[in-house]
């Protein structure tokens, strides 16, 4: 076995044995035996009974995926030490050894489990050893499907079943041997012969020489042979071969098990006589310049037992004729070349000199010899080889070229001494050179050579029919001249050729000595036959003095393809259109065979054919007679002549068109009408039967005028004044420019038109003004807006009059105070629940326009006022303060009722302080608007009154009724407890916040002042401005700490509900939510902020802000069809700093489509979405906008008017550009 007695390891628990054979084992290959698990638990027994005083270790890969148990591997791993021997990984369709199976099973089921282990063992392999792994050498770790793996295998297991230990080799002998090998031979061993499996047992041989230990060779021989050649020795010599046994998984594979060597020493024979005589050398000469040399080895054992074996050769080359005398100087010889000898027993070729190439001159004679030689002496020379030189190439010419000939011409080559016999003669097609053809003609005789393809049948000029009939012409020896030829010629004729084809000729001469070398290849082309009659010839744009005529080539191919055209015409004479009776079909025929008429010659031209394929034949003929007619006849050419001329066509000129109309002029414009005047062209020949007339727009869109024609209207009657021609233009439009043009027409066609005359009409009053419609109404007003006028006849309109009055009979009409600059007015102090009629008119600066048509508006109904709510109350100990929010514009009084037992009674003493703080507001209000703030909010939309002589520690019961034209809605009860007026003043934790909140804003001498008046934080924090303001008086507090003292006080509000959507239109958003929790302290007023959404998440958005008193709002001004973002804050003061926003509530407009077919046009025009373009498109219609008004703005002030629409900047620009050009 290969253990080492040397190591010592811990022996391998049986129950871990016993454990591994309940692994499942994966079969390896086709031949695996089936039931391996039970196999494998039958074999522990014995396994168990081993014997193995050193186990060794084995690598393993995992073989399937067999069930694993990781604990006994890990036992295995930390008891089992010692050399291990590398298994490699068997490959598929060969099955590991029968004993082999539980031990591979346990490394499978550990890489299964991943387990690591490092891996040590010595080299106990012998030394020399040579191929694959050494024995026992394994790596120090070995990586297998991700894990290194190790087991604890007996060595005793991987000896061959049946098998105690591997036996040494006997009976190892010499069987023959020659000057360069030895056979040997040796014993099968009785104990290998008996086993069953030998499909893993080699013999593995290796030699060296006897005085050295360098392995030379080495061979493995499956079990069953029992002998072996060892070739490629040296004579003479002694040579130690070594034996042993191995046990293999596979033959490539390293061993597994080895047997000791057995080795003998055996000598090789001795060469005893000189080399026999070679035989000639083969000879054979590829070209005139190179020749192809072999040499044959004669048989070398001339009995049994002695060899005269070559060991290299010697060959000499002799140039020119072999001297008589047999002078041997002239023979040249080349190095030896040494050989080994194969001991042949006939003449065979030597494998180092076969083929071997040498360099010759073309017209000389050589002659090779050659001789063996061995350590005992030469050979004598072998018989001669001589090669004799060939003829030299002809030089083969083209004499002459037909469609399916060609004549070959050449001079006879020299035979370099020898009379040329033969010639070959070959060819292909020059796009198919695998292809070739070849003919032997004799010199002197006649030959024919064939050809791949044949044109026969086709028409030809040279004899009639190329494909008719033609003797073969082969001369090979003639002593006539002919051209260039002087002498000697031999001419070859090839028939049947493809024409209008590209060949390759060339040529070989043979004489007694061989075939000469190639000539040159010539490419020649054969001669296309003549193109076929064209055919349809018909013509396209016939002109007054030119025509364009086209015609086709129905057979037209490679072999007769038209490379030009030749077109010829002429005028058909009176006497031959009246001898035709005026049929144009008969003067074609009696034209056919006439090729000049007297006093009218045929014209010709030639042209090119067309390159690109599919492209018809046409020719353009200029200066034709008008008003003729003519005859025209088309025929193709090509290199192989003229084709037939086509039927004769024959067609008419049309007259010349019209000329111009001259001095085209207009006048007395008014605004709906001209009149336009020109002068007559003068053309006896062909005079003009009519005009046309096209108006047109200046600025308007020709792109839908696709045809010359579009637009003109025949001019039916006109009037002739002193030779001019004139015609009045009636229903144009004022102020709009026109473009005018006219042309003639004859019997033909018409004539070129003018050049556009342009004219305006003149301005005129606008159109009226759309009827007045409601935007939105109040009990008290009217919001109005009109469109503008259609057309403004020339003048930009720049005022508009709006005039009410009264839905009823005896009222007049009313007109607002001033003029109206836009389309939209505000109709204010209306009576509640009235209606209205209006009217509006429109003025240019050509005066007013007519009224628009009434319409007929009512206002709404005086409202049932809200009850006031978020009402505050501030006890003292002898005073009660109310607060509350006043956002009805409508409400005019409040009342304030306090219950005295079970009865409500008026605080009368409140009504003068609730009348001046409402006067207040209103006239705040009222200089708010007078100075253009209209977004400026009242000073004050909190009312506060307090109630004073109340008794301490006393509950109050109050409520407010807020009172207008519409009604009067009360409050809720709110209750309020006065103060103990005998206490000892604040609590200390209330004097220490007080503390705190007065020395932060560095007045801390107040505290005490404001604990002795006992107000604590929180009434002071809800009292009302003016409130606190008496307060700050009272207290002396200076100018400089009244301000952040009211900033610290000041409580902030939690935030209103999420704003809910109550109603939408294109522009405008209306919302409402629920007011916050206020903890006693009134909402001043609500702040609601809004933008629209941009397309990033990351863009910032710039909010705008409005304000309002009451829980709704309607935020105007839009963008229609797009997402708008909503936060709201509710303040505790007017213009409250400290604000808590509610949740972003995000909502959209309604989109709305714009019916102005123009504006959209426009639009999409100048932008490049056509989505956004109508969106823009319908929020200036919305806005009463056309596209007339917009392109006669300036373009700052469009500009404008597109940025307060939110255009974006871009669009800005490209709408400006498209309507202005700049």
């Amino acid at each position: 076995g290969m253990s080492d007695p040397s190591s010592s390891s811990a022996a391998v628990s049986q129950e871990a044995l016993a454990a591994r054979a309940m692994l499942s084992l994966a079969a390896t290959g086709d031949d695996a035996p089936k039931g391996r698990e039970a196999e494998a638990a039958d074999q522990m027994p014995d396994l168990l009974r081993q014997s193995s005083p050193s186990p060794s270790w084995m690598l393993a890969s995992p073989m399937g995926s067999p069930q694993h148990n990781a604990s006994l591997f890990a036992e295995l791993a930390a008891n089992g030490k010692g050399p291990m021997l590398p298994l490699q990984m068997w490959p598929g369709g060969v099955a590991p050894p029968k004993v082999a199976m539980p031990w591979i099973g346990a490394a499978a089921a550990a890489a299964v489990s991943g387990l690591q282990f490092n891996l040590h063992s010595p080299n106990v392999s012998p030394p020399g050893s040579r191929g694959g792994v050494p024995v026992g050498n394994a790596p120090s770790a070995l990586s297998i499907g991700g894990a290194a793996l190790a087991a604890a295998v007996p060595t005793a297991t991987l000896m061959p079943e049946g098998l105690d230990a591997m036996p040494e080799p006997t009976g190892l002998s010499l069987e023959s041997k020659t000057t360069t090998s030895l056979v040997i031979k040796w014993e099968i061993p009785d104990s290998l012969k008996k086993l069953s499996d030998i499909g893993t047992i080699f013999w593995f041989v290796q030699f060296c020489k006897s005085d050295d230990t360098e392995i030379l060779g080495e061979c493995i021989f499956p079990l069953s042979t029992s002998s072996a050649p060892v070739k490629g020795l040296q004579p003479c010599c002694e040579y130690k071969i070594m034996l042993r046994i191995e046990s293999r998984l596979v033959q490539t594979d390293p061993p597994t098990l080895a047997s000791p060597w057995t080795a003998d020493v055996f000598s090789t024979l001795d060469v005893s006589n000189i080399p026999a005589r070679p035989p000639p050398p083969l000879l054979h000469r590829i070209s005139s310049s190179m020749a192809e040399l072999s040499i044959l080895a004669a048989p070398c054992q001339r009995e049994e037992g002695h060899y005269s074996c070559a060991q290299s050769y010697m060959i000499q080359r002799l140039e020119g004729p072999i001297p008589e005398d047999g002078n041997e100087e002239s023979w040249k010889s080349v190095p030896e070349v040494t050989s080994v000898c194969s001991h042949p027993t006939e003449n065979e070729l030597v494998p180092s000199l076969k083929h071997r190439r040498v360099p010759l001159t073309a017209d000389r004679i050589y002659h090779f010899r050659v001789r063996a030689i061995n350590n005992q002496g030469a050979s004598p020379w072998s018989e001669v080889a001589t090669t004799l030189p060939p003829p030299t190439p002809p030089e083969v010419k083209v004499e002459r070229m037909t469609p399916f000939t060609a004549t070959l011409a050449w001079a006879p080559p020299e035979g370099n001494g020898f009379k040329v016999v033969q010639y070959r003669v070959f060819q292909c097609k020059a796009d198919d050179e695998d292809d070739v053809t070849e003919t032997q003609v004799a010199a002197g005789e006649s030959a024919t050579l064939p050809s791949p393809a044949s044109g026969a049948g086709a028409d030809g000029a040279d004899g009639g029919k190329f494909g008719a009939e033609v003797p073969t012409i082969a001369k090979c020896v003639s002593s006539e001249t002919v051209g260039s030829w002087e002498g000697e010629r031999v001419v070859f004729k090839v028939d049947s050729l493809v024409p209008n084809c590209n060949f390759k000729f060339w040529a070989r001469a043979v004489s007694e000595a061989g075939a000469s070398d190639a000539s040159v290849a010539i490419n020649v082309a054969t001669i296309p036959l003549p193109p076929t009659q064209p055919s349809d010839v018909s013509s396209t744009d016939i002109g007054a003095n030119s025509v364009n005529i086209t015609w086709s080539m129905p057979r037209d191919d490679a072999t007769n393809a038209a490379t030009m055209f030749e077109v010829k015409w002429r005028q058909v004479v009176k006497e031959e259109i009246e001898a035709a009776g005026g049929d144009e079909a008969a003067i074609a025929e009696n034209l056919k065979e006439q090729d000049e008429v007297e006093g009218e010659a045929w014209s010709s031209k030639q042209i090119g054919c067309p390159q690109e394929a599919g492209v018809p034949f046409a020719c353009e003929i200029d200066g034709l007679k008008t008003d003729s007619l003519h005859a025209i006849q088309a025929r193709g050419m090509n290199g192989g002549g003229e084709g037939p001329w086509s039927e004769v066509f024959v067609f008419s000129t049309s007259l010349p068109p019209p000329q111009q109309p001259l001095m085209f002029h207009s006048s007395d414009t008014s605004a709906t009408s001209t009149k336009l005047s020109w002068d007559q062209p003068l053309d006896e020949a062909f005079p003009v039967t009519s005009y046309q007339l096209r108006v047109s727009l200046t600025n308007a869109d020709d792109s839908n005028q696709e045809l010359e024609d579009d637009g003109w209207d025949a001019i039916s009657q006109h009037d002739e004044n002193d030779g001019r021609l004139s015609k009045v233009v009636h229903g144009l439009q004022p102020g709009i420019e026109y473009e005018f043009q006219l042309r003639a027409i004859n019997r033909n066609c018409h004539g070129e038109p003018t050049e556009p005359l342009k004219l305006a009409t003149q301005c005129s009053v606008p159109s009226p003004p759309s009827q007045p419609r409601c935007l939105e109404r109040s009990h008290l007003s009217l919001m109005v807006l009109w469109s503008p006028p259609p057309t403004n006849n020339g003048s930009e309109v720049v005022a508009y009059e709006l005039q009410i009055r009264k839905h009823c009979d005896g009222f007049e009409w009313e007109a607002l105070p001033e003029e109206i600059g836009n389309d939209s007015a505000e109709i204010s102090n209306l009576e509640p629940n009235s209606s209205y009629d209006l009217r509006v008119r429109a003025r240019n600066a050509l005066g007013w326009s007519d009224w628009s048509p009434e319409s007929s508006l009512d206002t709404l109904s005086l409202p049932v006022p809200q009850p006031p709510d978020s009402l505050a109350v501030i006890p003292t100990h002898n005073s009660v303060t109310l607060s509350w929010p006043h956002y009805q514009d409508h409400v005019t009084h409040y009342v304030v009722e306090m219950q005295v037992g079970d009865d409500w009674t008026q605080a009368a003493e409140f009504d003068g302080m609730i009348s001046g703080q409402l006067a207040r507001l209103k006239r705040d209000r009222r200089d708010a608007e007078i100075d253009g703030e209209s977004d400026r909010q009242r000073k004050r939309a909190v009312l506060t009154l307090s109630k004073e002589g109340l008794q301490s520690n006393t509950e109050y019961k109050f409520r407010v009724s807020a009172r207008s034209v519409g009604g009067e809605a009360c409050s809720e009860m709110v209750c309020a407890t006065t103060l103990w007026e005998h206490g000892t003043g604040l609590s200390e934790a209330d004097m220490a916040k007080l503390k705190g909140l007065c020395e932060s804003c560095e007045c801390g001498e107040y505290c005490e002042r404001f604990g002795r008046s006992r107000y604590d934080i929180e009434t002071l924090s809800r009292m009302p401005p003016d409130e606190l303001q008496k307060v700050f008086d009272r207290l002396q507090v200076l100018p400089k700490h009244r301000d952040t003292l009211r900033m610290a006080l000041c409580q902030t509000l939690g935030p209103p509900s999420k704003p809910r959507k109550f109603a939408a239109s294109c522009d405008s958003i209306t919302l409402e939510w629920d007011a916050p929790e206020t903890n006693g302290h009134p909402v001043a007023e609500y702040v609601v902020q809004y933008a629209q959404c941009g397309s990033d998440e990351d863009e910032t958005i710039e909010r705008n802000e409005i304000r309002c008193s009451s829980t709704w709002c309607k935020i105007s001004n839009l963008v229609a069809d797009a997402d708008h973002v909503f936060r709201i804050s509710a303040c505790g003061q007017p213009r409250g700093l400290m604000m808590v926003w509610n949740q972003d509530t995000v909502f959209r407009t309604l989109a709305v489509e714009c019916p102005d077919v123009e504006l959209r046009r426009s639009l999409r025009q100048a932008l490049n979405t056509s989505k956004y373009a109508d969106k823009v498109a319908a929020q200036l219609y919305e806005e009463q906008w056309t596209v007339e008004v917009l392109k006669a703005m300036p373009a700052e002030e469009l500009a404008d008017v597109l940025r307060k629409t939110r255009v974006k900047a871009g669009a800005v620009h490209a709408i400006v550009t498209a309507f202005h050009g700049t």
